[in-house]
Order: structure tokens, then C-alpha cells, then sequence
């Protein structure tokens, strides 16, 4: 009886050495998935402000392409006669 309260012990003891060794082996993990998640959040936070700048590039230029355009039309409706190479010619200064 005694013999058998020891092995049981002895048993007890193998099973929570085992279960320490895999809750280091999980908080391992759960430390390195943290640290790729934190990357990750810095690299979607990077990629927003990336994309703010290239809304902002875009729009600048679509504004330019809407004031030549403009540029073109007003001198079109003008003096119709005007070649498209004047027109061109013209819309840069």
C-alpha cells in the first residue's frame, strides 16, 4: 500500500515536470507570437501613413491635370482654330 502511495507520488511528480516543461513551451510561444504581432502592428501602422502620403501625392497631381485640363479647354473654346501642338505650347507657360 505504502509502495503503491510512493509510485503514485513518483508518477504525480513526472506528470507536473511535464506540464511545467510544455507551459514554459507555450509561454515561449505566446511571447514570440506577441512580438510578431506588435511587428506587425508597426508595419500596418507604417503602411497607413505610407498610403495618407500617397493619397495626398495623387491628389495633388490629379488637381495639376484638372488645372491643364482646364488650361486646354478655356484656350480651346477661345480660339477654336488653334492647333493642338499651340494648345500644348500654350497650357505649359
Amino acid at each position: 500500500m505504502l509502495q503503491k502511495a510512493l509510485d503514485f507520488l513518483v508518477e504525480s511528480r513526472r506528470e507536473t515536470i511535464r506540464l511545467q516543461e510544455a507551459l514554459k513551451e507555450q509561454m515561449e510561444m505566446t511571447r514570440e507570437l506577441t512580438e510578431v504581432v506588435a511587428k506587425q502592428e508597426l508595419t500596418v501602422h507604417e503602411m497607413g501613413k505610407q498610403m495618407v502620403k500617397v493619397k495626398k501625392n495623387m491628389a495633388e497631381k490629379l488637381q495639376r491635370v484638372r488645372e491643364q485640363i482646364e488650361t486646354i479647354v478655356s484656350y480651346a473654346a477661345e480660339e477654336p482654330q488653334r492647333s493642338y501642338p499651340g494648345v500644348i505650347r500654350l497650357s505649359r507657360t
